[in-house]
């Protein structure tokens, strides 16, 4: 079994540990406010919970196994790309047991802070260290970055759950969004700055967010005082790079997400605001483009 990634967080999104053995371009933070959006959406995303407190999907090429304590209110998530549950599924028994046993006052009270969680990198590295590899087997390199192939995966779940219709499908992959932006913000908020006090700020703000979050800054941005539209352009948006819809799903808006967690900042910041995306660099536009607008 190969292992890619293990990120171990709270249930609302709180980052605790991560350790990528494949590369992972955009931020853990981002990665895992995304996995607890996943658990957010319930059983339409990773089914029941069974007695042994794992839960498992294969989205795409990989296969996600998370386990989830309700006690502490922590999700460990093993991501890799061989079917392999019984082993995949002990070994993340393994890592919750060491937790709840060796960290779980500090995780009960945990506020944030990784510093304060000593010695998990070690044990984890340690738990993992005997994973077997099929030697006969030559490990496929995935052709995405294993956020984009996830995101990839999950997009075209919602399109199947839609029956295919494009404009819900959108809609689906906005709420996702919506569901990552809080704990997001709560990392994110001391790096973006004080807090926005007229809805045009966001242009700067957000700009920021998206820099930090992607690893790349916005091609361009504009504020227009006519039509009270902020504007915001990637034309080497990471979440889409190299990706090309089919005719058929020109209209998917892949990088919706992005949209949804502008909007959710919004209303977080005490805005009525609404974000979109409305050109996507993947469906043939020249960059991904987000729009936003206050609501009067």
């Amino acid at each position: 079994m190969v292992t890619h990634a293990i990120y171990v967080y709270k249930t609302d999104g709180r980052l605790i540990f991560d350790k990528a053995y494949a590369p992972i371009e955009l931020d853990p933070i981002l990665v895992s406010s995304f996995f607890s959006a996943i658990q957010s959406f319930g059983k339409l995303m990773i089914g029941e919970k069974s007695e042994s407190e794992i839960r498992e999907i294969t989205y795409g090429e990989y296969y996600l196994v998370f386990g989830i304590d309700d006690e502490l209110e922590l999700t460990v998530v093993l991501m890799t790309d061989e079917i392999d549950k019984d082993y995949a599924n002990k070994i993340l028994l393994k890592i919750l047991k060491f937790i709840k046993t060796d960290l779980g006052q500090i995780i009960a009270s945990y506020n944030g802070n990784m510093d304060s969680i000593q010695g998990i990198e070690e044990t984890i590295d340690q738990l993992t260290k005997f994973m077997p590899e099929k030697e006969e087997k030559e490990v496929k390199k995935p052709s995405l970055n294993l956020f984009q192939s996830l995101l990839s995966a999950i997009n075209y779940h919602f399109l199947e759950e839609t029956g295919g219709d494009v404009s819900k499908t959108n809609e689906l992959i906005l709420e996702l969004g919506k569901e990552m932006a809080e704990p997001l913000l709560m990392e994110y908020a001391d790096k973006i700055g004080e807090h926005t006090y007229e809805f045009t700020e966001f242009e700067d703000t957000l700009s920021l967010a998206y820099r930090i979050f992607s690893g790349r800054a916005f091609t361009h941005t504009e504020y227009n005082p006519e039509t009270g539209v902020i504007r915001w352009e990637d034309a080497n948006c990471p979440l889409c790079d190299e990706l090309t819809l089919s005719e058929e799903h020109s209209g998917m808006r892949f990088c919706n997400i992005v949209a949804g967690i502008f909007t959710e900042i919004f209303r977080l910041r005490g805005f009525n605001g609404y974000c979109s995306e409305v050109e996507c660099k993947a469906a043939g536009g020249k960059a991904c483009v987000y729009e936003a607008r206050e609501l009067k």
